[in-house]
């Protein structure tokens, strides 16, 4: 059933879920409300032109848009549910991700946004989700009340490429700090293992520009590596990273000597500034080619890219490696919050941070 079917199948079931009064609560309809909810959107996020659309053309199932109306019926708020397909333990589960919470600033209590979750958690629950998950810095609190549970902070991890402009900050004189930058990146590159490590005989890297069945295969070697993450099928990965928002993403694939992939990386160019937006290595022993090769890729492309980044939750495999390529952890704000169906996944199933293998392929 959709979202709208499930919401006028039956009164909701807990009084709670009703919408304070003052407010009109109802599943979106794709065609009649998209572009009043898409002028709301542009006052509260970055514009996207393809941010309603990626609801609908979902291939795990259509997603579902909450919106909150006044009494005089203008859109003062909205909550976001995308569909995907996570293997836990082993199995593939239906779960959620709860995405667009917005509420208009003259109505920007607790209670809207708290009624907004609500309603997509009665949803979930009657079209049997196991598992929705929230990744926000400033809603934590409205997740929680509504029912979620926190497991705990994303990492953030950061390279310094380029120290030029960096050191510019210190260094008024710009001849000086262009010397002084050579020579920190040179020693810096000297230190790490990309300047040493060499690629296995035969193995070699593509920079391919769709994703065919190599990705379904390497998907089926590497998901035992990870109790908890999303399906990684070609199918989804062309789906978050061509019909998901604007931005443009690069491949960088790891190729053996039969041309199949021991790991991919997938990243994002925002002016000088590069985000990994997803890895995944067929074994852990591929994992560190994999860094190295990609930031040899990154050190050649244009423009100059000076910081790399990569949002992460999980287990501390990737973190070490990131490590020893010379990343460092800065503060991140961003934290995971989940809701489970218990008759499906107990929270003990999620609860430990080791268990998840979480990046920004997974914040939508």
């Amino acid at each position: 059933m959709t979202a709208a079917e499930v919401i006028n199948a039956t009164p909701l079931a807990e009084p709670k879920s009703v919408p304070a009064p003052g407010y009109v609560l109802e599943c979106a309809e794709p065609a009649g409300d998209r572009a009043e909810i898409e002028r709301f959107w542009t006052e509260h996020f970055t514009a996207d032109s393809r941010r309603f659309p990626c609801y609908f053309n979902n291939p795990s199932e259509p997603g579902a848009i909450w919106v909150l109306r006044s009494e005089t019926g203008p859109v003062v708020g909205t909550g976001g549910l995308h569909t995907i397909r996570m293997v836990i333990d082993g199995e593939s589960h239906r779960t959620g991700h709860a995405v667009n919470l917005a509420i208009d600033p003259k109505y920007r209590t607790a209670g809207p946004a708290i009624q907004l979750q609500r309603a997509l958690l009665e949803y979930v629950r009657r079209s049997d989700h196991s598992l929705v998950c929230g990744v926000t810095d400033r809603a934590a609190g409205v997740l929680l009340r509504a029912g979620y549970r926190k497991i705990g902070l994303l990492e953030q991890w950061m390279k310094v490429l380029r120290s030029e402009r960096k050191l510019q900050k210190h260094l008024k004189v710009q001849a000086l700090s262009k010397v002084a930058a050579l020579g920190l990146d040179f020693a810096l590159w000297g230190l790490s293992p990309e300047s040493r490590r060499r690629r296995p005989e035969g193995w070699h890297v593509e920079l391919p520009d769709r994703f065919d069945v190599r990705f379904d295969r390497l998907w089926a070697r590497a998901a035992p590596q990870f109790p908890i993450a999303t399906e990684r099928s070609a199918q989804f990965l062309d789906w978050r990273f061509r019909h998901c928002c604007d931005d443009e993403f690069q491949i960088v694939c790891l190729c053996d000597s039969s041309r199949e992939l021991a790991g991919y990386a997938i990243y994002r160019h925002q002016g000088t500034t590069v985000q990994l937006s997803d890895l995944l290595y067929a074994r852990p022993e591929d994992l560190e080619i994999l860094i190295v090769e990609t930031l040899r890729h990154l050190r050649r492309v244009r423009p100059a890219v000076h910081v790399i980044y990569m949002p992460y939750f999980g287990n501390g495999l990737l973190p070490a490696a990131l490590r020893r390529n010379g990343f460092i952890q800065r503060p991140e704000q961003n934290q995971l919050l989940a809701w489970t169906n218990e008759e499906r996944l107990s929270q003990a199933a999620i609860r430990d941070r080791d268990r998840w293998y979480l990046t920004a392929a997974d914040i939508l």
